[in-house]
């Protein structure tokens, strides 16, 4: 429905094309990876909060989703909504972020200098924000992907004679887009996960539980004789 296509018909109304508005669905992608982004640290820091650990809290929850909004507000003043004073702003939120999280790693440490290092070194966990922000991207390929899939089947069989294509090609119709379809599923449900237990839980989940023990051979109640004689 949002794409406007149907096993690779198009639709009387498309939203968003897969064919003119690629970059528009790929900006799509990502403010969905921002949101849950700041969702999983939004956790993080409740979390954190609840367990009295307030410093830890600032440094690894809410300094980052300072950093974020300001950086968001930088982005928006700067290439949709051009203003001098909100891009000033977003760089004074940004900075706030970054000073937070340097002062509450100083505060949160014995040695106020190995402090201060610790909060260059989280810092430096920006490049893994970046890399979890692309891995979005993966949203607006499979959208894309299966939508053109279906597009290009649906080309093959056009290719076809007339009377080819009310036999072979109602089979091949069936047999590609149940492929596509199968595809498409697979893929959602992999991409899914990962984005959820890898881009989101890693920003605040922590594993508990039992550990694992592996099967072992139990003696209690067993005598193992060696009647061997040679």
């Amino acid at each position: 429905m949002i794409y406007g296509s149907f096993f690779g018909f198009e639709l009387p109304v498309v939203l968003l094309s897969t064919m003119d508005d690629v970059n528009t669905i790929l900006l799509l992608s990502v403010i969905f990876g921002v949101i849950q982004i700041l969702l999983g640290l939004g956790l993080k820091a409740y979390l954190l909060f609840r367990d009295k650990d307030v410093l830890g809290a600032i440094s690894d929850g809410v300094g980052w989703i300072v950093i974020f909004v300001g950086l968001i507000i930088l982005i928006l003043a700067s290439m949709v909504f051009p203003n001098a004073f909100l891009a000033t702003l977003g760089k004074g939120v940004a900075i706030g972020g970054v000073a937070a999280i340097l002062i509450a790693s100083s505060l949160a440490a014995n040695n106020k200098a190995a402090g201060f290092g610790i909060g260059l070194y989280n810092l430096y966990g920006i490049t893994g924000y970046v890399g979890d922000i692309v891995s979005y991207t993966r949203l607006m390929a499979l959208g894309v992907s299966g939508a053109s899939i279906a597009l290009a089947f649906n080309m093959i069989i056009e290719f076809l004679p007339p009377l080819a294509r009310v036999t072979i090609g109602i089979l091949l119709f069936v047999l590609l887009h149940t492929v596509n379809i199968g595809l498409s599923l697979l893929s959602a449900y992999v991409h899914g996960a990962r984005l959820i237990f890898v881009e989101f839980f890693g920003k605040f989940y922590e594993g508990g539980g039992k550990p694992l023990e592996p099967l072992t051979t139990s003696e209690e109640y067993i005598d193992l004789k060696n009647n061997y004689n040679g």
